[in-house]
């Protein structure tokens, strides 16, 4: 019988109780989640590395931009951790309906109906976001989420940048803009 990998302990991040591990890239874990007070489950971000500070702040920028096709950004978490340290963790809505990367990987490729209807919301969520100066950065299949009901919403807006802002962003490499990819910062082409 096979090993089971021993899953990672679950962070501690106040207000919620984690109780799935979703995922893992460079900027953070995505756990499903159940809030302490009862609501429906949401998805948590456990952010772990960069300022605390900044995070915040971009979070509390990325907070303000309201479109269908964006994930909702229920709220920011601050919790401090040994050594005087923080961690900053952004609750978001739960997306059900799994990764365009996943529907990719299972298909081979989208209908053309369904390029219309992906890729068109997707495209108004950046324009959405660019018009207010904010920058996705990491625009990949695996960041586009669809709900139960099959709406397509782009999601890792934690390591969202705005535009001219030079700080290093975690990336896809095989998706990352090459102006980037020099060390260039992000913008609305990219």
């Amino acid at each position: 019988m096979p090993v089971q990998p021993v899953p990672p302990a679950a962070p501690v991040v106040p207000g919620h109780v984690l109780e799935e591990l979703l995922g893992r890239g460079g900027s953070g874990q995505v756990w499903r989640a159940r809030p302490r007070d009862g609501g429906p489950p949401v998805a948590v971000k456990v952010l772990v590395r960069g300022d605390p500070e900044r995070q915040e702040r971009e979070a509390a920028l990325l907070a303000e931009l309201d479109h269908p096709h964006l994930v909702r950004l229920l709220d920011v978490v601050r919790h401090e951790v040994r050594g005087g340290t923080a961690e900053v963790a952004l609750v978001l809505e739960l997306l059900a309906g799994g990764s365009l990367a996943a529907l990719l990987a299972r298909r081979g490729r989208l209908r053309a109906g369904e390029v219309v209807t992906t890729v068109a919301p997707v495209a108004a969520a950046l324009a959405h976001a660019h018009d207010r100066g904010v920058v996705h950065g990491d625009l990949s299949p695996g960041n586009v989420v669809f709900t139960a009901e099959g709406r397509p919403v782009l999601t890792d807006l934690g390591t969202a940048r705005l535009v001219g802002d030079t700080a290093r962003a975690e990336v896809t490499p095989a998706y990352v803009d090459p102006v980037v990819a020099r060390g260039g910062a992000p913008g609305p082409a990219s």
